[in-house]
């Protein structure tokens, strides 16, 4: 069975903006007379919303391998350590919990890694990220796939764009969704706005907006005129329309700046050389691993991986509302591959 708007294909941006009117409508009657459709599990895992903060910390991870930090509005928590041995095939590597003025959990991330060798996934047939989204499902149900919504916010790296699955599910008091890429599955549990509201909370900005040890803390969002009078020098422009600006000392070699409207909107940073020069795929995968680690209590687990054409790490991306920062190895024309970081200012791509 098909069904088609009688006013024909003109008419179907109009048609949703009514649907969409119509079902805030509903929503709002059903809140006001305090009977609410809900559908949804209101937890993640052992998290239920609305808990205490501080009884939040007490059920968080802990352990030598578990890194803490707080952020604005919450608190990220890393996990690396070993899977136990009875686990289902994955494990939460991540939690992004976030709190409201009353101190009360209002939205919850999960970031989950498959744990079994892929000859054991083989062999047994195990599908970890299927058994994950049948929960969902069988709350919510069937829904149809979208593109990450990462995917418009790397449309600038080709070799390296996000792909992935989404879902999204809600009822009158729960928004959920569900990614599905290379890197894992991440799930996401929140109280839903009231109608007429966009958000309970502000954007998520967790991840560091620049290199805090170049410049005097060079962060996005700086005026050229600001920028320039740190300079050591004048700096070079090139092809690119980028500043190149030289430095001594420090885990950089070199910066390029690039500025829209007078603002800094993109940092990009050579890593220094060692003493032995790393040449081969698996040589730089494992420098970009040190490098992740050295900076993992800021950025915490990856929303993005990528591999290079031997099947080496090449490229790890993380997200947050306002920032991209993406750390990479890439080899040049005629030059051996240098491992790079660079810090973006996405804030348009992210709205």
């Amino acid at each position: 069975v098909s069904f088609r708007d009688s006013r024909g294909p003109k008419a179907y941006d109009a048609r949703s903006v009514e649907v969409r009117a119509k079902e805030e409508r509903e929503r709002r009657q059903r809140l006001d007379a305090g009977r609410p459709l809900v559908t949804l599990p209101r937890k993640l895992e052992f998290l239920p919303l609305g808990m205490e903060r501080g009884d939040v910390l007490r059920y968080l991870p802990r352990g030598q391998n578990v890194i803490k930090r707080s952020v604005p509005d919450g608190l990220l928590v890393v996990n690396s350590q070993p899977p136990p041995k009875n686990n289902p095939g994955f494990v939460v590597r991540q939690w992004l919990v976030r709190f409201n003025e009353q101190g009360k959990l209002v939205w919850i991330q999960a970031r989950y890694e498959a744990t079994a060798a892929k000859s054991r996934i083989r062999r047994k047939r195990i599908i970890w990220h299927r058994q994950i989204l049948q929960r969902w499902e069988g709350a919510g149900g069937r829904v149809a796939a979208q593109p990450s919504p990462y995917q418009a916010r790397t449309a600038d790296l080709t070799r390296h764009a996000a792909r992935g699955t989404w879902y999204r599910w809600s009822d009158d008091l729960t928004e959920v969704s569900y990614l599905l890429n290379r890197s894992g599955v991440v799930v996401t549990v929140a109280d839903r706005p009231p109608p007429g509201s966009d958000s309970l909370l502000p954007p998520l900005q967790y991840l560091p907006r620049g290199p805090s040890n170049v410049l005097d803390g060079l962060h996005l969002g700086e005026s050229e005129d600001a920028v320039r009078t740190r300079l050591p020098h004048p700096p070079r422009v090139n092809a690119d329309g980028a500043w190149v600006v030289g430095l001594v000392n420090g885990t950089y070699d070199a910066v390029l700046l690039w500025f829209d409207k007078g603002r800094l909107v993109r940092i990009a940073a050579r890593h220094r050389e060692g003493d032995s020069p790393r040449r081969g795929h698996k040589e730089m995968q494992g420098a970009l691993t040190a490098a992740w680690g050295s900076v993992i209590t800021k950025v915490g687990w990856p929303t993005e991986r990528s591999y290079s054409s031997q099947g080496a790490l090449q490229s790890l991306i993380w997200f947050d509302d306002g920032t991209r920062f993406h750390l990479y190895w890439a080899e040049g024309d005629n030059t051996p591959p240098r491992l790079w970081s660079e810090w973006r200012d996405d804030r348009e791509s992210a709205s």
